[in-house]
């Protein structure tokens, strides 16, 4: 099992409630290049940054995959934004 371990938390958040608006299937090489580079701004993101916010209730978020199968996909939200500006890993426990 593969983890990111947060330094020095004073405390430990309540799980945030999220909303897949969409699934972006970017091929591998997108998608090796898009974690690795999370503040660029991106075309697929600036699509929907109307829609990617965090409210009180719930974050909405796309959901970025690789078209081979890779074990997680990215959650972003971006805020109005062009770049991920939050993001989670989501592993996929069963793909």
């Amino acid at each position: 099992m593969k983890v990111i371990l947060n330094s020095k938390k004073s405390e430990l958040k309540p799980l945030e409630e999220i909303e897949i608006l969409k699934e972006v299937i970017l091929k591998d090489d997108e998608f090796e290049h898009f974690i690795h580079n999370l503040l660029g701004n991106y075309d697929f993101i600036k699509e929907h940054t109307d829609k990617l916010v965090r409210g009180l209730d719930k974050t909405t978020c796309l959901l970025v995959k690789s078209d081979v199968k890779r074990g997680f996909g990215v959650l972003v939200c971006s805020e109005g934004f062009r770049y991920a500006r939050y993001t989670c890993i989501l592993p996929f426990i069963s793909e």
